[in-house]
Order: structure tokens, then sequence, then C-alpha cells
């Protein structure tokens, strides 16, 4: 029987691919983000953060994740957590596969204001997806945070938490944004690069 954090992981690998170039309008400004998900993003998106009472082999999140890819790390060693069933981890490892749902059905995004948002909640990021599940009550959150420090490409923006909501509504202290549009890059960067237009909101005039 498959792991499960081993095949949330390798769903991930497939995010690695791409990037989302996602422009969005808020009171006649635009907000452009350059979404991506390395390697190391990987262990605060599993919530694997919250599981202190772990030793990992490694402090270095990318490491961390080519360890659960090779079969070192399973969801049986994370069990041991006490914390683990609390911070929810099994139920973020298998929804994790709705995180390309959430960028390419034009989910509500939001704009976080960083000051006010420190008050009820300890996630530090700059933007909140938010996705209603179809034929389901569920709401499941995709934070995303700008790479400020050392960023490799302009606008770049990385998946820094995701769970499903359960009591709190972390659209508190957030502006409702518009989406102009949704685009994704396969191979950035590179020589064969492709950009698929996922959205165009019809009131968009792109000007040349």
């Amino acid at each position: 029987m498959a792991d499960i954090l081993y095949e949330a992981a390798l769903k991930y690998k497939k995010l690695q691919n791409f990037r989302y170039d996602i422009l969005l309008g808020r009171k006649c400004k635009s907000h452009r983000i350059m979404l991506h998900f390395p390697p190391e993003s990987f262990f605060h998106l599993a919530g694997l953060q919250h599981l202190t009472d772990i030793t990992f082999p490694s402090k270095n999140k990318e490491r961390i994740y080519k360890e659960i890819l090779s079969g070192n790390i399973t969801s049986d060693q994370l069990k041991k957590s006490v914390f683990y069933k609390a911070s929810f981890i099994e139920e973020r490892l298998a929804n994790l596969y709705l995180i390309e749902s959430m960028l390419v059905d034009q989910s509500v995004n939001y704009l976080i204001n960083t000051k006010e948002y420190g008050k009820y909640t300890k996630i530090k990021a700059d933007y909140l997806t938010e996705y209603h599940l179809k034929n389901d009550h569920s709401i499941f959150y995709l934070f995303s945070v700008k790479e400020l420090k050392n960023p490799q490409f302009e606008n770049e923006c990385k998946g820094c938490s995701f769970f499903k909501k359960h009591k709190t509504d972390y659209t508190n202290c957030t502006s409702k944004t518009t989406i102009l549009y949704i685009r994704r890059i396969c191979n950035a960067g590179a020589v064969n690069e492709s950009v698929e237009v996922i959205y165009k909101n019809p009131s968009y005039n792109e000007i040349a």
C-alpha cells in the first residue's frame, strides 16, 4: 500500500514543472504574482513544521523533500508525533493535490494586510487563495509569500501554507481581488518555454 506522504510528495513534484503568472486587480491597481512550487516549499505546505517533536535528518527543506521521495521518511514516522492529528497532517497530505485546481479554476484571491493579519495568526504571507470544493462544502486555503531576500525572477512568490478550513475564517484582514489573467508557464526560463493562457478576464485589455 502506497505511503500517503510519498504519494503527496510525488504529486507535488508535478507542480515544479510550472510557474503560474497571475495578475490580480484591486481598486485600479494591479498585483502580479509569479507563483512557483520549489522542492523546499513542500515542507511547509504539508505542515511538517508543526511536528516539533520529530527529528528530521536535515534542516535543509529541499533535502527533507528528497528523503521523502526516496522513501527514507514515511508517514509512519510522522505519526509518532503528538502533533500529527492536531495539525491535520494526514488531511493536508491527502488534499495537497488540490493545489493545481485552486490555481486554474479561478478561485477567489485576496491581498493580505500583513500588519492586521498578525493579530490572529502566525502565518506570514502576502496572498491568500480560497477554494470551494465542488459538490462539497469544504473550503481550502493556499497562502503565498513574496520572495524578497534572493528572488530568482521578477515577482517571485512561493506557496507557503495549505490546509482545509475548520473554524477560523482566514479571509479576515484581507482585500478581495479580481483575477485579470492566469497563465501557466511550462519549463520557465528554458529554451523550450511555453505559455498557456488558463484564464483571461473579459474586461481586461492588455497594453502592448
